[in-house]
């Protein structure tokens, strides 16, 4: 019997540890320390919400940058991957059409490079950001659509850039907020 009550009442004091008083205070703490990720990282444009710098969202207007392809729409409640093989012939065919429609879509030359985050998909399929190179890549698309020169949509680029980690790792860019970037008001062209 004194073991049945020493079961019971440390499932009870785990119970309530582990299922409200820390979960609260992590919560607690965070919205204290990092209120804008603890809630979402949530980006708002004139009072309404329009995205979350961590969930990617699709462009297809030629005016905007594009992001990765996405397995799942860019569904945040069904997150995952192709989990293709890179010589199962679907994948193959999928990423072979994608090259074709970006070097049409990028005016490039028939055997032009294409950078891999434009036609591979991020294994959630939720990647908000692109490489520097994916963004470069698509700068004279915009620059045409907008009637804009290059070097400012560069310059747009370059003012958004982010280091993966602090002072290492690879150069990327938000496509959101970078799209958000593009649509303020020019100065100077």
């Amino acid at each position: 019997m004194k073991i049945l009550i020493s079961a019971i009442l440390f499932t009870v004091v785990s119970t309530a540890f582990l299922g409200f008083i820390y979960p609260l205070a992590i919560t607690g703490i965070s919205q204290h320390v990092f209120p804008g990720q603890a809630n979402g990282s949530i980006i708002r444009k004139d009072g309404v919400i329009i995205g979350s710098a961590l969930i990617g969202q699709e462009f297809t207007n030629a005016h905007y940058f594009h992001g990765r392809p996405s397995a799942v729409d860019y569904n945040a409640g069904n997150s995952g991957g192709y989990n293709f093989g890179p010589l199962n012939d679907a994948f193959r065919a999928q990423v072979s059409d994608r090259i074709a429609a970006i070097r049409r879509e990028e005016m490039l030359s028939s055997n032009g490079a294409v950078s891999a985050d434009r036609v591979l998909a991020s294994a959630s399929g939720l990647d908000p950001h692109i490489s520097m190179d994916a963004a470069c890549e698509q700068s004279m698309r915009i620059a045409r659509t907008r009637n804009m020169t290059t070097e400012y949509i560069r310059s747009i680029i370059d003012s958004n850039a982010e280091r993966r980690y602090i002072l290492f790792g690879e150069m990327f860019v938000n496509v959101l907020k970078l799209n958000l970037a593009l649509d303020l008001p020019v100065t100077n062209r």
